[in-house]
């Protein structure tokens, strides 16, 4: 989800730096008016990992994401977090 959430997010950094409209963005992207509106509105639900990295291939930036594994949690953390679940 965080990809998702980060990919949407450099769309709409792309259409707002670039002064596009919403139906000028549509039409670079070639996608639908209503779908950048989503993702403007940052309503991505529906919306694939595949499908976002296709619109944002399309910018022909360079992506740069990085993902750190989490530290190892000790088993009291671990109960800790079950028992307030």
């Amino acid at each position: 989800m965080a990809l998702q959430v980060f990919l949407g997010e450099q769309i709409r950094t792309f259409v707002k730096r670039n002064n596009l409209s919403q139906t000028k963005a549509a039409a670079f992207f070639g996608i639908q008016q209503p779908k950048i509106s989503k993702i403007m509105g940052d309503d991505l639900d529906g919306m694939s990992i595949d499908y976002l990295l296709r619109i944002v291939a399309k910018t022909v930036g360079r992506l740069n994401y990085l993902f750190r594994q989490p530290r190892k949690l000790s088993r009291k953390e671990v109960e800790a977090r079950i028992e307030t679940a």
